[in-house]
C-alpha cells in the first residue's frame, strides 16, 4: 500500500518541486496539489490523503483552521507543515493545533522521506480507529524500550553523530561541526548501523525518528551557520 500525499503549496514550483521528490519514491503516491485552503479540504474528502504537506506560506496566521478542517474531513491524517527559518511562531501555533510535525524547507528531501515513512509505519503499527495524530513535538513519541537500550551503546561521539544525521546533515557538514575529519565520521556511520541494526543513512533517519532521537528544530548556532552562509 503506498502513502497517499496531498500537498497544499503557494506556487507551481514548490508543488513541482515536492512532487518530484516523492514521485521518485516507489511508497508515495501524490494524489492531489492545491494551493488554497477550501480546495485543501474538498480534496482531502475525496482522495483520503495518509499525509498532508502544507506550505505555511499558503494560510500564514489561520494555519491552525486549516488543520482543525483537515482532520475534521479526515481524521486519521497527518498534516506535516513545511516551514522556513522565520516562521517559529507560525510552526508553533501549527503543532499546537495538531500538525503531526515541522520540517524545514533548508533540509534535504531525505529528512522529508523519512519523516512521513516515521509517521506512517507509525499509524500502521496501532489499532485501525486512529483518534487523532499525536503532535510528535509536543508529546514525547512512545519508545519501544529494546530500541532505546540500542542507543545507549552508542558512544557520545556516535550519538552527536547519529542526532546530527538524523537532522538532514552530510558527512562533510557533521565533519564541519564536530571538527573531524569525513573519514572519521564514515568510520562512526559503520559502527552506528551496526550498534543500532539499520543498513543505511536512509534507516537511520526513519529510526531517529521513530524512537525520539531527533529534533526538527535547528538550534540558534544552526540557524546563524544558515543565515550567514
Amino acid at each position: 500500500m503506498k502513502i497517499r500525499v496531498l500537498i497544499v503549496g503557494t506556487g507551481q514550483i514548490f508543488q513541482a518541486g515536492l512532487r518530484t521528490v516523492l514521485q521518485t519514491h516507489p511508497d508515495f503516491l501524490v494524489v492531489g496539489e492545491v494551493t488554497n485552503p477550501s480546495k485543501a479540504v474538498e480534496v482531502a474528502g475525496v482522495e483520503r490523503p495518509d499525509v498532508v504537506l502544507v506550505d505555511v506560506d499558503v494560510l500564514g496566521g489561520e494555519i491552525d483552521k486549516l488543520i482543525n478542517s483537515l482532520h475534521r474531513t479526515v481524521a486519521d491524517c497527518f498534516v506535516l507543515v513545511l516551514s522556513d527559518l522565520k516562521d517559529e511562531e507560525l510552526t508553533r501555533k501549527a503543532l499546537c493545533s495538531g500538525a503531526a510535525g515541522v520540517v524545514l524547507k533548508i533540509q534535504p528531501p531525505a529528512v522529508l522521506i523519512a519523516f512521513i515513512e516515521s509517521l506512517f509505519l507509525k499509524k500502521s503499527q496501532v489499532e485501525q480507529q486512529w483518534p487523532r495524530p499525536v503532535p510528535l513535538r509536543i508529546h514525547a513519541p512512545k519508545v519501544d524500550n529494546q530500541e532505546s537500550e540500542k542507543f545507549t551503546t552508542l558512544t557520545t561521539r556516535e550519538r552527536e553523530i547519529a542526532c546530527l544525521i538524523g537532522n538532514g546533515l552530510k558527512n562533510k557538514d557533521v565533519a564541519d561541526r564536530l571538527r573531524i575529519s569525513e573519514i572519521t565520521v564514515r568510520h562512526h556511520l559503520t559502527s552506528i548501523f551496526s550498534k543500532l541494526d539499520v543498513p543505511d543513512r536512509q534507516k537511520l533517519l526513519i529510526w531517529a525518528h521513530q524512537n525520539g532521537h531527533i529534533d526538527m528544530r535547528l538550534s540558534s548556532e544552526v540557524k546563524s551557520e544558515i543565515l550567514l552562509q
